[in-house]
């Protein structure tokens, strides 16, 4: 298994799975679903080597003069560093939650792949300090990955057989005592980490970023245009005694903070987000398909425009046909976006067919982490790069919830399930558009849903 199967296996865990082994063909299933696929990487190394010196070990001669080598992740580093944070020198904190540590260390979908199971050495508080919503803290503990013949489970051992370190995140519960709030895996080889970054607060308004001697950004929210979706508010973080704690907008339930290296660099990872509870999804329009004899999960509907082929939504992952339509689908999907926004393409609907120039489109869903749901549209280019637009947050009491303007006088997309539609220029008659979705004529002034009319001008 590459590591970019193995970051699709992680990603998919963390989503879906919660104490589960990993089943072989789970990549290959994320891959078919349509996902976007991205790498997580790691902070780069900044400063030099780090030079530590192990202490010397009962039984052991001279080791204590062997220098260790330097570390190969960032849980290497935060293991070699003494705690700190102004509340370093706390020992009935750092009991409490070092306590804590132990209680939830297996509360993880990351337990699924085994990488709290079997402990090495003591847990290490990386940083304690005191925020604007309580205390909080970051613990650490070298872990080993149990290999394949160790857990016997189908697929177990594809990352097996290398010790790396835990991280878990502690805030501050309602009850004034340490709660888990996240968790990540420093890994050596495959499987890498990088959630430095964590939220406390009942209503996770206050951010937590642990220094490991790296300049880093953050932002509380993305930016949507027609043709873009993107950060413009990065500002450097600033660093004392071991973290940067600032408050910010409310993130509970929505998540729209972001942490990255100075300068467009590789995203931070933010702890909460291990957990999928953190993450509810808008629930869209609900218009797929629930689960029935012939797919065992939903299936968004799927609307044939402008004289498409129809058989092609009754086989979608099949047909030679619908093939096309979905890699251009994954042509335009949103690019830069960070590696823990949980993007979530055509899980309610899907509309295809030709521009009145004959160039394919697809249209969709999307949805980009706990950010309201959108429509997004993608047009063939025919000498370059595929053209894609985004709508406005859709509503889903409105008559028309999908409404999307095409470039170049090329018409209107609209949509809305079981609808009859149809559509006017000017004071002329009505004219008949069919059902569910349909791309009208660029001079349309008006569309009717159901009787209902709406405003095109």
């Amino acid at each position: 298994m590459s590591d970019i199967d193995v970051v699709e296996v992680r990603q998919a865990l963390r989503l879906v799975a919660k104490d589960v082994e990993i089943p072989r063909d789970l990549a290959a299933r994320v891959r078919h679903g349509g996902r976007r696929r991205v790498r997580r990487r790691r902070v780069a190394a900044i400063g030099g080597v780090l030079a530590v010196t192990l202490a010397g070990v009962a039984g052991i001669t001279n080791l204590a003069e062997r220098p260790a080598p330097a570390p190969e992740t960032l849980g290497d580093q935060l293991m070699s560093q003494p705690t700190r944070g102004d509340l370093a020198g706390d020992k009935q904190y750092l009991r409490e939650v070092l306590s804590t540590y132990v209680e939830t260390r297996d509360q993880t979908p990351l337990a699924g792949l085994g990488v709290t199971e079997h402990p090495v050495g003591p847990a290490h508080v990386a940083w304690a300090g005191n925020t604007p919503a309580g205390p909080a803290a970051a613990v650490v503990q070298r872990t080993k990955v149990p290999s394949k013949s160790a857990r016997g489970g189908p697929g177990s051992g594809q990352i097996g057989g290398d010790t790396g370190v835990l991280i878990k995140f502690i805030g501050t519960a309602p009850s004034g005592r340490p709660e888990a709030v996240g968790t990540d895996y420093f890994g050596h080889h495959n499987y890498k980490g990088n959630s430095l970054a964590f939220l406390v607060g009942r209503d996770r308004s206050v951010l937590v970023v642990l220094d490991v001697g790296a300049a880093l950004d953050f932002s509380t929210r993305r930016t949507y245009t027609t043709t873009t979706i993107s950060r413009i508010d990065w500002a450097p973080l600033r660093f004392a005694d071991g973290a940067a704690v600032l408050t910010v907008s409310p993130q509970r339930g929505r998540y729209s903070v972001a942490v990255r290296e100075h300068n467009s660099g590789d995203y931070v990872g933010v702890g909460n987000l291990t957990d999928p509870a953190e993450q509810p999804g808008d629930r869209g329009l609900d218009w797929s398909t629930p689960p029935n004899d012939k797919s065992p999960v939903a299936q968004p509907a799927r609307f044939p425009v402008n004289g498409a082929d129809p058989s092609l939504a009754d086989c979608w992952h099949e047909c030679a046909g619908a093939d096309t339509y979905r890699k251009l689908l994954g042509s335009g999907a949103p690019p830069g976006l960070e590696p823990q926004a949980n993007l979530a393409v055509a899980q309610d609907w899907i509309a295809y067919g030709k521009t009145p120039s004959g160039s394919l489109f697809i249209a969709c869903d999307l949805r980009v982490g706990s950010d309201p749901t959108r429509s997004m549209i993608v047009i063939e280019g025919k000498s370059g790069q595929p053209t894609t637009l985004y709508g406005p947050p859709v509503e889903r009491s409105s008559p028309l919830p999908v409404l999307i303007e095409l470039p170049d006088q090329e018409g209107w997309l609209v949509a809305r399930k079981n609808a009859r539609l149809e559509y006017r220029v000017g004071a002329h008659d009505w004219v008949d558009a069919g059902k569910n979705a349909s791309l009208l004529s660029a001079e349309a002034t008006a569309v009717r849903v159901d009787g209902t009319e709406v405003g095109l001008r």
